[in-house]
């Protein structure tokens, strides 16, 4: 493997080896969909910034949950898993999305019962 002498290493060689340090294997911190700062499962890829070798993309995550942010280079298997654990998610809040409608038109509807049972609402009310 060829290197790349610090020393000498200043300007366009600097940024060249700057853009490859992300190649090297990112630090395990447990899955990409827990945030490294704040630990919870609030992690969005921003944009994805280009190839970082055959396997691996550079890519920005954010919290959505502490603001933490962070341009790292991750495999696409890690990325896929984050994409599958993101549509999970994304089915839980549609869930439970549906959940709260159906009892609000429940509590609405146990409402209306009670006021026409009280005589809140007459036929005269149509």
């Amino acid at each position: 493997m060829h290197r790349v002498s610090s020393r000498n290493c200043s300007g366009e060689c600097a940024f060249v080896r700057s853009m490859f340090e992300d190649l090297a294997p990112h630090p395990a911190v447990g899955s990409l969909h827990v945030c490294a700062a704040c630990r919870r499962p609030f992690i969005v890829p921003v944009a994805r910034l280009g190839a970082a070798g055959l396997a691996r993309d550079r890519v920005r995550l954010s919290c959505d949950n502490c603001g933490w942010s962070e341009v790292a280079a991750h495999d696409h298997a890690a990325l896929e898993h984050l994409d599958r654990v993101l549509d999970e998610q994304t089915a839980q809040m549609v869930e439970t999305i549906e959940l709260l409608a159906v009892s609000a038109d429940m509590d609405r509807i146990d409402r209306f019962a009670r006021a026409m049972h009280d005589g809140h609402i007459v036929p005269e009310d149509f």
